[in-house]
C-alpha cells in the first residue's frame, strides 16, 4: 500500500524490507520495537498494514523516516508512532507524513479514533501531533501524555444537539466581542444547521439562513483546540454542497479572515469592502454553484486523486 503526498512517498514494507531495516538499526531498544511489529505482521498477516512499518520517502527516493500503527484494537482504535532521521528534521516531513497516516486509518472501516504518545519534554513532537488534529486525551502514558485524533463526521445537526451548538456559537462570539443577541437565527428565516462531532462531542458548526430572499451562510465556529487541522475547510464545504443541492444557486457571506481565503480557493468571490466588526474585520464574498463546481473539479484534480 502507498500514500503520495506533496513532497513524500509513504509505503508499508514486505516482510524482507522490515528484515533489513531492523538489521541496520544501531539503537537496540528501536530494533526491539521493529522486531514486534515484523511479529505482529506475521502473526496478522490479513492487517499487515496496522503493524507494518510504513518507510517515509522523499520523491527523489531519500529515505527519511519511518512510522507505524501498532496494530488495530477490537473498541475501533489504532495508535502511531512516528521518526524522522536526523538530517531530514525541522522540514515538516513528519507533519506531512502523519496526517497523511492518520487520514488514511481514519477512512477505514470501523476505525474511530488515532491515539499518540510523547514524551512530556518532546516539544517538537508534541507540535506534530497538534498540526495533525491531535487533542490531548487527558490521559498520561508510560512515556508522557497520550493524545487522541477521533473520525470526524460532519453532517446536518440533530435537534439533540442544538444546546452544544449554540453554546459553541456564544463561545465564539464572545471570543470575538460579538453581542450575544446575534447568536441566535430567528426561526423566520429557515436556519438549517450542520456540524463537525468527534467522539460524541460538537467541535464545529456552520449555518446557512435566508434573508431578502437570499441564502446566507453564517454562524461558523470552530472549538480552539481543533482549528488549523481543516476540519472548518471540511465542514464549510459540505454546508456549501448542501446548501448547493437543495437548488440555490448562490450563497452570499460577510466572512473574517481566515474564512475569506477558504472561500477564496473554493471559488468564491470578493463583492464588496472590508468593515470593522468587534474585535476585527469582516469581507462579503458571495460564491455561486457554477464558481464551487469548476473549483471542486480542479481541488479533485489536485489532492484527491493522490492518495494510491
Amino acid at each position: 500500500m502507498v500514500l503520495q503526498t506533496k513532497r513524500l512517498a509513504l509505503h508499508t514494507a514486505s516482510q524482507e524490507e522490515m528484515r533489513r531495516f531492523i538489521d541496520a538499526q544501531t539503537d537496540s531498544a528501536l530494533a526491539s520495537a521493529y522486531e514486534e511489529m515484523l511479529r505482529g505482521c506475521l502473526s496478522h498477516p490479513a492487517q499487515w498494514d496496522w503493524y507494518a512499518i510504513w518507510m517515509i520517502e522523499r520523491k527523489d527516493g531519500a529515505h527519511v523516516g519511518a512510522l507505524s500503527f501498532k496494530g488495530l484494537a477490537a473498541d475501533g482504535s489504532a495508535e502511531i508512532g512516528y521518526g524522522i532521521s536526523e538530517a531530514y528534521r525541522n522540514r515538516g516531513y513528519a507533519t506531512e507524513a502523519v496526517d497523511a497516516a492518520v487520514c488514511w486509518a481514519l477512512r477505514q472501516p470501523g476505525v474511530v479514533r488515532v491515539e499518540a504518545e510523547t514524551e512530556a519534554d518532546n516539544a517538537a513532537s508534541r507540535r506534530v501531533l497538534e498540526k495533525c488534529g491531535f487533542v490531548p486525551s487527558g490521559v498520561m502514558g508510560e512515556e508522557g501524555p497520550r493524545f487522541v485524533r477521533h473520525a470526524v463526521n460532519i453532517r446536518r445537526a440533530r435537534a439533540s444537539e442544538m444546546d452544544a451548538i449554540m453554546s459553541l456559537v456564544c463561545d465564539t462570539f464572545e471570543e470575538q466581542g460579538i453581542p450575544r443577541e446575534l447568536d441566535y437565527i430567528p426561526e423566520e428565516r429557515s436556519p438549517v444547521w450542520w456540524c463537525a462531532e468527534a467522539g460524541g462531542t460538537v467541535i464545529g458548526t456552520i449555518a446557512s439562513y435566508i434573508e431578502d430572499g437570499k441564502t446566507h451562510l453564517g454562524r461558523f465556529a470552530i472549538r480552539p483546540e481543533y482549528r488549523g487541522g481543516g476540519i472548518g475547510t471540511r465542514l464549510l464545504r459540505f454546508a456549501i454542497e448542501d446548501v448547493f443541492a437543495q437548488g440555490a444557486e448562490m450563497i452570499y457571506t460577510e466572512s473574517r479572515p481566515v474564512t475569506v481565503k477558504i472561500l477564496e480557493k473554493m471559488g468564491g468571490k470578493v463583492s464588496g469592502e472590508t468593515f470593522p466588526f468587534f474585535k476585527g474585520v469582516c469581507t462579503p464574498v458571495d460564491i455561486s454553484k457554477e464558481d464551487f463546481a469548476k473549483n471542486r473539479e480542479k481541488a479533485n484534480d489536485a489532492h484527491y486523486g493522490t492518495f494510491g
